[in-house]
């Protein structure tokens, strides 16, 4: 499948799944939202699930797993192994979307694809800091 159309099914299946629409965002960057919405749902159970320093690792982890072709963590700061595996696992299901959906982009593409011009601007991540996941 290429890009345009691994994007393109994305988009489908997102209108299903989140039921976002904009027309100023992709696929991904919706995708990206709504998992930052399912971080905000973990807090019934972990409070912590969207304290900065869980958010920032999730930010990192999915930069470096989508961006850069890493594997996704074990740890994210969580207070529990098991808050650990519940962020994972989101975390996770979002990366291997999104790896299949900007396969065939460029480094630059797949940062666009995912935070737009958030880049740089609220959202930035240093390919050093994949060297420590």
């Amino acid at each position: 499948m290429d890009a345009a159309t691994a994007k393109a099914t994305t988009a489908l299946l997102l209108s299903f799944v989140v039921g976002c629409a904009g027309e100023s965002s992709t696929p991904e960057r919706r995708d990206y939202e709504y998992m930052e919405s399912a971080l905000v749902g973990l807090r019934a159970r972990f409070l912590e699930a969207t304290d900065t320093a869980v958010r920032d690792n999730v930010l990192v982890s999915v930069y470096c797993s989508v961006v850069h072709g890493q594997p996704v963590p074990k740890t994210f700061g969580m207070f529990s192994p098991a808050g650990d595996r519940a962020v994972r696992s989101r975390v996770l299901a979002f990366v291997r979307r999104n790896r299949r959906a900007t396969s065939g982009l460029t480094t630059d593409e797949r940062i666009e694809a995912l935070w737009g011009d958030s880049w740089g601007e609220d959202v930035s991540v240093q390919p050093s800091a994949c060297n420590g996941i």
